[in-house]
């Protein structure tokens, strides 16, 4: 699983400020087994801070911001991410309150740009700020994750510490991947890690392909095992959407299928799927699988993609 740090604010482009944030979200991410796959340092800019996060979502399953979200009309991290994932921008009224505590506390008035402090991407998760007056917040989309932090490093380390770790433990379930020994790739019962090696996982059977049947139909959508992980979703060039293999040949937008749906993940001889965060839904034997957890696949596995039935079947041979 891939991760990107985006740090925001024209002082790190002119030197100014010596960025110590980044070291310590890198710290934390390292400890649960996140591939780190780049940092990116943009200034105060809402169109181009825009198109680098729609980059960073296309290539990384977490995406974490620093700065950005100060009371000067500078801060653009929230319209940004806003424009990045397609929403409009919402006041929350419990961040609003927790603000105009600080301020009154400080005997300030609250202001307008106070109040757009408060506003977050429609369908955010809000994270209040005990430590200071800039609310932080999550945005889960088909995509992956936008996590947007606060710049003082003493604000962001707290809540990268309290709030965003164990909020990525529990969504995404990285220290806790379960191979089922019932699988017909004859794996024993293995808790392991995603920063383990894969070598470590004993390889019984050389897959040579997986295919999914749609049973309505017979037709096989034949899916390549030839990298780690190959995305299943639905073509759309104007968003950006390019999956190997496109469901809309299958009536996928008919059926529910989302842009970017689930990830086919390849563990040595072991195979697993990955829902995106997609809008209908992926469901494993009738069972509807959490976003961004690994649930290991079985020959002859009921699989529905939104409305669009599949049955699972591998191609092998013997070592």
């Amino acid at each position: 699983m891939q991760a990107e740090i985006v740090t925001i604010g024209t002082e790190f482009l002119l030197d100014k400020v010596v960025d110590t944030t980044t070291t310590y979200i890198v710290e934390q991410l390292t400890t649960i087994g996140l591939d780190l796959c780049c940092k990116t340092t943009v200034g105060d800019d809402e169109r181009r801070i825009t198109l680098i996060l729609q980059q960073a979502l296309a290539r990384s399953d977490v995406v974490i911001t620093s700065g950005g979200l100060g009371a000067n009309v500078n801060s653009v991290t929230r319209q940004a991410v806003a424009g990045a994932v397609g929403r409009e921008l919402v006041l929350d009224d419990k961040l609003l309150a927790q603000i105009e505590a600080h301020l009154t506390r400080n005997g300030v008035t609250v202001g307008e740009n106070n109040r757009r402090q408060a506003c977050i991407p429609e369908g955010a998760i809000p994270i209040e700020n005990p430590v200071g007056m800039a609310p932080a917040f999550i945005v889960e989309t088909e995509q992956g994750l936008v996590i947007s932090l606060p710049g003082v490093p003493r604000e962001s380390e707290y809540l990268m510490k309290a709030r965003v770790m164990p909020f990525l433990r529990d969504r995404l379930q990285l220290g806790q991947v379960v191979i089922e020994h019932e699988t017909p790739l004859a794996l024993p019962d293995i808790t392991w890690t995603e920063a383990e090696e894969t070598s470590k996982v004993p390889k019984v059977t050389a897959l040579l392909g997986l295919k999914l049947t749609i049973p309505d139909s017979g037709i096989d959508v034949k899916i390549p095992l030839t990298k780690e992980e190959v995305s299943l979703g639905r073509l759309d060039p104007a968003s950006g959407s390019f999956p190997d293999v496109d469901l809309g040949n299958y009536g996928g937008a008919e059926l529910g299928i989302s842009r970017h749906h689930v990830n086919i993940v390849r563990r040595g001889s072991a195979v697993f799927i990955k829902d995106l965060g997609s809008s209908n839904g992926t469901f494993l034997n009738r069972k509807k699988l959490k976003p961004y957890l690994l649930e290991a696949l079985k020959d002859g596995d009921e699989l529905h993609l939104g409305k669009l039935a599949l049955r699972v079947g591998f191609t092998q041979q013997e070592d």
